[in-house]
């Protein structure tokens, strides 16, 4: 079985808001988006940490750790 990430085209595991081209995952317990292809989840996941950097000014994964008060280790 694929993990859900790479069976939704979704490699950013981010969340189903209705973005343009996708749909929520189906199963029990659904929350993220399907993608069509892999490369629109990965657009998907660029465009989201290019907002990171331009909204919260973060330009690390550490950096986002920080700024959300948790460790890189949790």
């Amino acid at each position: 079985m694929e993990v859900r990430g790479i069976r939704n085209n979704n490699p950013g595991n981010l969340n189903y808001v209705g973005q343009a081209g996708t749909h929520l995952e189906k199963g029990v317990h659904p929350r993220f988006a399907v993608f069509a292809t892999p490369e629109a989840g990965l657009m998907a996941l660029r465009g989201q940490l290019l907002r990171y950097n331009q909204r919260d000014g973060l330009d690390t994964v550490r950096g986002n750790h920080q700024q959300m008060g948790t460790t890189d280790r949790e």
